[in-house]
């Protein structure tokens, strides 16, 4: 938990840092960057493992999860049929 924790607490000094400037649009920098874009992994796995976060974490996801260049990533990952089973949860 203490990596989430982490996790949340450099997303939203970035948010804030971003408010503070007049960048409202809800991304870490302002505008949709490479640093959303680096951490839309972390998004999709916070919502698959159902991880309880705070609200300002919560309302960076949902802006995450309705990006259309999150959700066309995500819809190739669908598609995708090779599984490398030592990358999935649980395997030792």
């Amino acid at each position: 938990r203490n990596d989430i924790d982490q996790v949340e607490a450099l997303w939203a000094r970035c948010l804030a840092a971003a408010n503070q400037a007049g960048q409202t649009q809800g991304y870490l920098l302002g505008d949709f960057s490479i640093a959303d874009a680096f951490f839309a992994p972390v998004v999709v796995r916070l919502r698959g493992y159902k991880v309880t976060v705070n609200a300002t974490t919560q309302t960076y996801m949902d802006t995450m999860l309705t990006t259309p260049a999150v959700m066309a990533w995500m819809a190739a990952g669908v598609k995708e049929t090779s599984i490398l089973h030592q990358d999935e949860a649980g395997f030792d």
